[in-house]
């Protein structure tokens, strides 16, 4: 992140690092406790955010201390579970439209969406997590600049068509079900009458998965983009050597 701000100047260099590491230390990751909590513990457990912070952040740090398995970790288990419960909502939703879509009613539905999908803090999160990806190719054995560049090129190429599909899936199911919506419905409430109209009442615990799954990554990659601050520099040097 320093070497990438400081082509504009060393002094915006150190300041850019400062701001986002606060920002995604303050907000980002402590948001995504308190959404897993409200939405996947609370709901079923009825037990306090305090517990539920403390065991989620727990497992947040066994993860981040074993940060050269955080890719199969996360790769092969967990975002694939994620995948299938928003694609069988996806599918579901669109094959079961009986009716006309509402119609819109956004004045500038594109800057509305873009205005609040920043709003999540992803744009900053996927910094300090670029940063996780390039540690962790290194850890893995890959020192070559040609290699990883080739491997980022084709995992964001591959990322952002995944997210391009379930994006506009979600999208397009929320306006198929746009009927049965109030007009001022939360996007929790969006959310929940989605998983329930097209999993049945076995969809609201899928959703609860899905949205502790989601959040949890997201910790897990913030938390340990911030951890490999003090290592980064080395990391290099050994890869270079």
């Amino acid at each position: 992140m320093y070497d990438l701000a400081k082509k504009v100047a060393p002094w915006f260099s150190s300041l850019y690092c400062v701001f986002m590491y606060l920002i995604a230390v303050t907000i980002p990751a402590p948001r995504t406790a308190s959404v897993t909590h409200e939405m996947a513990i609370q709901p079923f457990f009825g037990t306090s955010s305090l517990l539920t912070s403390s065991l989620y952040f727990l497992l947040i740090f066994i993860f981040a201390v074993n940060r050269s398995k955080i890719i199969n970790l996360i790769g092969k288990f967990l975002t694939p579970v994620i995948v299938f419960i928003l694609l069988a909502v996806i599918a579901l939703a669109s094959s079961g439209i009986t009716h006309e879509m509402n119609l819109n009613t956004y004045g500038a539905p594109f800057i509305s969406g873009v205005l609040e999908g920043y709003q999540t803090f992803d744009a900053i999160g996927g910094v300090l997590i670029g940063a996780v990806i390039i540690i962790s190719l290194n850890l893995k054995g890959y020192t070559s600049y040609g290699e990883i560049k080739t491997l980022i090129t084709k995992a964001g190429f591959f990322a952002g068509s995944g997210l391009l599909l379930i994006y506009g899936g979600l999208l397009f199911s929320g306006a198929a079900l746009s009927v049965s919506f109030a007009e001022n419905s939360s996007r929790t409430d969006i959310l929940t009458s989605l998983s329930l109209q097209t999993l049945g009442t076995i969809g609201t615990s899928f959703l609860s998965i899905l949205v502790a799954l989601a959040c949890f990554t997201t910790a897990v990659g913030i938390v340990t983009g911030l951890s490999l601050i003090h290592i980064s520099e080395p990391t290099r040097q050994e890869a270079i050597s």
